[in-house]
């Protein structure tokens, strides 16, 4: 049984107001058949976009912890040899920043995803 005829049998299909994507096809039907009914959106699609940019957060976080660990493997090589430049200690710097950033960041939106 379809919408259009479910529109004479108002005793099996009266509901409250319908939830649908953005798409428009969808929309229009729910229009002809229940004109007086709203019709909401769904979350399912901004949910599934969230995810991405969550997980893609995250994947960042990883590599800036990534490049910390091999920045700090290099400074102690080079401290051995005592040859640990300034540019080192200022990319070490700039590296546990953009880390502690990003994992925050990456925290903050999984938080919100829950």
């Amino acid at each position: 049984m379809g919408l259009a005829s479910s529109r004479c049998d108002g005793a099996r299909f009266r509901p409250d107001y319908t939830i649908a994507d953005g798409g428009s096809g969808l929309r229009a039907g729910q229009k002809v058949v229940l004109p007086d009914k709203p019709c909401h959106s769904d979350v399912f699609h901004i949910q599934q976009q969230f995810e991405q940019v969550a997980n893609g957060l995250a994947r960042q976080a990883q590599g800036a912890t990534t490049r910390r660990i091999k920045l700090a493997q290099r400074i102690a090589k080079a401290s051995v040899a005592n040859d640990v430049t300034q540019k080192m200690t200022i990319q070490q710097v700039k590296a546990n920043r953009q880390e502690k950033g990003l994992v925050a960041r990456a925290q903050d939106v999984k938080t919100l995803l829950q």
